[in-house]
């Protein structure tokens, strides 16, 4: 009796207990595997979920998006007083607020937005920068919509205040065409230069004439114009430049003041110089004959030739100190003249003398004494210059003003100071036999082109030639059978500090041994246009 009194409330406790505990354990199954949202439960491992047609706030996607982060959901999401399903891709819009421009970011797919209302189109143009720099918008500018892409642009009528803000939208943008009533060509041109990447083009009419702005290139060749008429024309095109104006009627005057008002414009006419006309566009203008008495004939007028290299005045009647002051006074323009040794002729651009061609009698009737070879200084161009067996030669000071000497030839000139070749940086053939005077062959070390030197019947001292380690070749003849002198020793000097130089002691003539069969030989005989020695 006793145990069964005690049984019966203990068995009834029992199942109840069992049914909580599954009750509990199908509730904490549940909540890890179902989501409750819209009235339903859904799996967490749903990869698809349509709430499209219920109310639904952002607060409550996010919510929903964070239990269920490899769902996709659909919804209706608020946007300006609407709601539109969030796989949208085309949106109408008006004016963007803050609150407007975060909603933005529910329509993952939107891909165009319809902005014909707006009117900020700053805060557009800052909404399209955040949201994604793909998405493509429809705007109103003057009464025509135009996609933000668009890369060429046409208007009528065109305000520059509108085009302002509406260009930071305009990213693709690279030509605009204007007509109509525009504004001035100032406001238009300062327009361009606030935009570079934007070409503007609009057409100038003149006379029968329809002349696009980007006009770089003109020809008004014989057509009568006036100053003011040619003046206002050229304000209209700031792309210019190059314009033919030749027989356009203006004059001189009238053609420098409208190249100082257009400097970026190459004014092409037949402009007076020195009682010659010519081009404005020419490179070189030769005067030669032609009397001038004062250099400021010809630099008054220089501006007027842009493109000018060179000018040519042989015999015009200035002195040669004048024409070197004309000529180190314009860096850019260089003017050549006419120098005289005696009776030769030789221009200041020449690139080599050599006295033998011009009159064969020379050395043997005529030697030229270092004052007549003083205006060699004025021929900067030198490139070859052959005074041998010159007895009357005992100055090289000319050599100093020739950087671009590369072939010099001494022989039997009594020089001493070579001192003015350390100007000559391209110096590579230096010929000094039969100078039996004595001289200090150190200037020679600043000679770093040099590479083939004869000394052949020379005697001075060889130590600088050994500090020249760049040196192909010396040939020094008759060195080795000196007795006393500094030469004497040249050949084991040279075998010791430069014994990749190949080097020549033997033989009775300076120039035996191949000396005249060097590139550098062949190279200066062709220069001159001459044979070759043997």
């Amino acid at each position: 009796m006793s145990k069964a009194r005690f049984d019966t409330p203990r068995r009834r406790w029992v199942l109840p207990l069992i049914l909580c505990g599954a009750a509990v354990a199908v509730g904490i199954l549940l909540c890890w595997q179902l989501v409750w949202t819209g009235g339903q439960l859904v799996p967490r491992q749903a990869r698809y979920l349509d709430l499209r047609g219920k109310e639904v706030t952002p607060q409550a996607y996010e919510e929903l998006h964070q239990a269920l982060p490899n769902c996709r959901i659909l919804w209706d999401v608020p946007f300006q007083g609407a709601a539109y399903p969030s796989d949208t891709t085309s949106l109408r819009i008006a004016d963007l607020s803050a609150q407007d421009v975060e909603m933005l970011r529910y329509f993952p797919q939107l891909q165009q937005l319809d902005a014909t209302d707006v009117t900020d189109y700053a805060a557009l143009s800052d909404c399209i920068s955040r949201f994604s720099q793909s998405l493509q918008c429809t705007i109103a500018l003057n009464g025509t919509e135009l996609q933000t892409d668009v890369q060429t642009l046409s208007l009528t009528n065109p305000s520059l205040a509108e085009l302002r803000k509406v260009l930071p939208l305009l990213g693709n943008l690279r030509l605009l065409e204007l007509s109509g009533t525009l504004p001035p060509v100032s406001e238009l041109l300062a327009f361009q230069a606030e935009y570079p990447a934007v070409t503007l083009r609009w057409n100038v009419a003149f006379r029968d004439r329809s002349i696009s702005s980007t006009t770089t290139e003109l020809n008004l060749s014989s057509l009568q114009l006036d100053y003011a008429s040619a003046e206002a024309l050229l304000s209209q095109l700031p792309l210019l430049e190059r314009v033919n104006m030749r027989g356009c009627g203006l004059t001189d005057a009238e053609m420098d003041r409208l190249r100082q008002a257009f400097p970026q414009t190459l004014l092409v006419w037949d402009r007076e110089i020195a009682g010659l006309r010519v081009s404005t566009d020419s490179v070189e203008i030769d005067l030669s004959g032609r009397q001038i008495s004062d250099p400021a004939q010809v630099e008054s007028v220089l501006a007027s030739f842009p493109r000018l290299e060179r000018v040519i005045m042989s015999d015009c009647g200035l002195d040669n100190e004048t024409m070197d002051a004309l000529n180190r006074r314009h860096e850019d323009i260089r003017f050549v003249w006419t120098v005289y040794f005696r009776w030769f002729p030789v221009r200041t651009d020449a690139l080599y003398f050599y006295p033998y061609k011009m009159d064969h009698r020379f050395p043997f009737q005529d030697e030229f004494c270092d004052a007549e070879l003083y205006p060699l200084r004025y021929c900067t161009d030198m490139v070859s210059i052959d005074l041998g067996h010159d007895a009357s030669v005992y100055n090289v000071e000319w050599a100093a003003f020739m950087p671009n000497l590369r072939y010099l030839i001494l022989t039997e000139c009594p020089v001493v100071d070579l001192t003015p070749l350390v100007n000559c940086k391209e110096l590579v053939y230096l010929e000094m036999t039969k100078c039996w005077w004595e001289k200090d062959l150190a200037p020679l070390v600043e000679c770093t082109a040099l590479e083939d030197v004869n000394l052949g019947w020379s005697y001075p001292d060889p130590e600088p030639l050994s500090k020249m380690p760049w040196l192909k070749h010396i040939w020094w003849c008759s060195a080795k059978r000196t007795i006393g002198l500094p030469c004497s020793t040249a050949k084991q000097l040279f075998d010791e500090t430069i014994p990749d130089t190949i080097t020549y002691f033997d033989g009775p003539h300076p120039v035996e041994g191949g000396w005249r069969e060097f590139q550098t030989y062949y190279d200066m005989r062709d220069l001159m246009e001459m044979y070759y020695l043997r």
